[in-house]
């Protein structure tokens, strides 16, 4: 079975059928990212086994992977002020960042601001460019997820969201 397969039936599997407006950007990113799909069936054929499920596989790694977002916004916890965040969110006003793996938080907010001889060295957007350059790969990460879950949460807002997701105010996880 092919990985994008694999991932649209372990996803369909986990939370029900997706629907049109769900399936077309992921369609869009599948098309967009063929090295990260192709890196996906990599890792997983090299654990691949006769005893071992590829769901079992995906799962795991998953587990993983949402394992080091958690650390990763522990470390985050007292980088960003509300402000800092206000800007990212009016900056990239989505709720799915594409462009992840070519390019770093810090290059999309200074782009979106004109860039080079457009960002004054003591303005806002500037030092938050700063903060965001100083983030570790797996801080960046960390980051771009914690901003699409905050742009897809519908009961409290993204910056609301972004605060008690990184332990600063109510949980995220604490509303069902």
């Amino acid at each position: 079975m092919q990985q994008t397969e694999l991932m649209s039936t372990f996803a369909t599997n986990l939370h029900g059928a997706a629907t049109d407006h769900q399936t077309w950007p992921f369609a869009c990113w599948q098309d967009e990212n063929p090295r990260a799909l192709a890196l996906i069936e990599e890792r997983i054929a090299e654990r691949r086994d006769e005893q071992v499920a590829d769901a079992q596989i995906s799962s795991t790694a998953l587990a993983r992977y949402f394992r080091l977002l958690d650390i990763a916004r522990v470390e985050l916890r007292d980088v960003f002020s509300d402000e800092d965040f206000g800007l990212m969110f009016n900056t990239h006003p989505h709720p799915v960042w594409t462009g992840e793996f070519e390019t770093t938080p810090a290059d999309i907010l200074y782009s979106s601001y004109g860039g080079d001889g457009m960002v004054d060295e003591g303005s806002e957007v500037y030092t938050l460019c700063v903060k965001l350059a100083q983030l570790t790969p797996l801080q960046q990460v960390a980051l771009i997820d914690l901003l699409e879950c905050a742009w897809r949460d519908r009961t409290v807002g993204p910056l609301r969201y972004a605060g008690g997701a990184l332990g600063r105010g109510e949980s995220p996880r604490s509303r069902s």
